[in-house]
């Protein structure tokens, strides 16, 4: 089950460090600061030409690390909310 990440600034700093920039640099992708948990994982999303991303980074003992990402369509955040996707990803298996 995802809950809704509170950060703080060391977090905020450490999720700009591992996902924003790369996802930035990489994907020319606008990244949303709407993040999630479910332990183990955090997840967010991003903006591209043309796509959408969902992005999940691995927690290990409180340290974020291995970022990878989801292409959707533009077509596929219509009319359907960030967690709902997110959770949808990870039940389908998508980072598997």
């Amino acid at each position: 089950m995802l809950t809704t990440l509170t950060t703080n600034k060391s977090l905020a700093q450490e999720l700009r460090e591992k996902a924003v920039v790369p996802l930035q640099q990489n994907e020319r992708a606008s990244v949303w600061y709407q993040v999630y948990t479910d332990g183990s994982h955090v997840y967010g999303t991003a903006a591209a030409p043309r796509k959408f991303i969902l992005w999940r980074l691995d927690v290990d003992n409180e340290v974020l690390s291995n970022l990878s990402t989801v292409d959707l369509p533009e077509s596929a955040i219509i009319d359907v909310g960030i967690r709902d996707l997110i959770e949808d990803a990870i039940s389908e298996g998508a980072w598997d």
